[in-house]
């Protein structure tokens, strides 16, 4: 199933309880709330709602996998339509905006820890994807700000408050969370980004499973990278899009009816 909106509509009406895009569709598009409330569903759980000035949909920007929740209006809805060319478009020219994007997703992957989503989610691939075709790694590369750290090393600890993310030079690292293992990073993963968008403690436990070589970014060096490259930004956003999009995957597994009792 296709979205009904055309991509030329500015604005796009919705009335109380109609459905905007389904759990699963293919999108092209990302709305932006100008007046009412929206509601976002996984599985037919209530996850979040979306008020004015919000937006939703933009993980169909930064992949080209289907709709990961579905969309609801609650209200009467007036949206914004944002295409792909133009979210490339406001991420590389409004840092503002940027972070407010990065910062919602960091909200999801926090609304979904909360919900207690995660259950496993295996080693992935998604660094290779990243660094793949990306050569601006050297933009983290700062003598100053390298860290080596051993096999069983704890990085930092679920809890804690965090000031720096990190990339992976060399080696592997383990995320968990309440001790459960949500994934494994290999050279070119990045972890710990969300304390440098919100003011919480770290969401999870980062150990070393190897002799690692670590690329510390704080947040001042962020915002530096983010104004020096658009990529540095979409790159980030592609790893909380991964992110989501396991642990939404893990929620669903996790909620699939059981066999039924003889």
């Amino acid at each position: 199933m296709g979205e009904i909106l055309r991509p030329a509509d500015e604005f796009c009406v919705f009335h109380k309880s109609e459905q905007i895009f389904a759990q699963h569709d293919r999108g092209t598009l990302m709305f932006i709330v100008k007046s009412g409330i929206v509601e976002m569903r996984l599985s037919n759980t209530e996850i979040e709602h979306i008020d004015p000035g919000g937006f939703f949909g933009e993980m169909a920007l930064l992949d080209s996998t289907p709709r990961m929740m579905s969309a609801v209006a609650l209200s009467d809805c007036t949206l914004k339509i944002v295409g792909r060319e133009c979210f490339q478009y406001m991420v590389s020219q409004i840092p503002n905006f940027a972070i407010r994007v990065l910062r919602c997703m960091a909200q999801r992957l926090r609304k979904l820890d909360h919900k207690s989503f995660i259950v496993h989610i295996h080693e992935t691939q998604h660094a290779h994807e990243m660094t793949s075709g990306y050569r601006g790694i050297e933009l983290y590369t700062n003598v100053k700000n390298m860290k080596s750290v051993q096999p069983d090393e704890i990085i930092f600890r679920q809890g804690e408050p965090g000031e720096h993310m990190y990339c992976v030079k060399s080696g592997k690292v383990q995320l968990t969370v309440d001790d459960a293992i949500v994934e494994t990073l290999g050279p070119g993963g990045i972890f710990g980004e969300m304390a440098l968008l919100e003011d919480e403690p770290r969401s999870a436990t980062a150990l070393a499973l190897t002799t690692c070589e670590l690329i510390k970014v704080d947040k001042e060096r962020f915002e530096y990278l983010m104004g020096l490259t658009p990529f540095f930004v979409i790159q980030i956003m592609r790893v909380m899009t991964h992110r989501l999009r396991e642990m939404a995957s893990e929620f669903e597994r996790a909620n699939e009816p059981g066999d039924p009792v003889a």
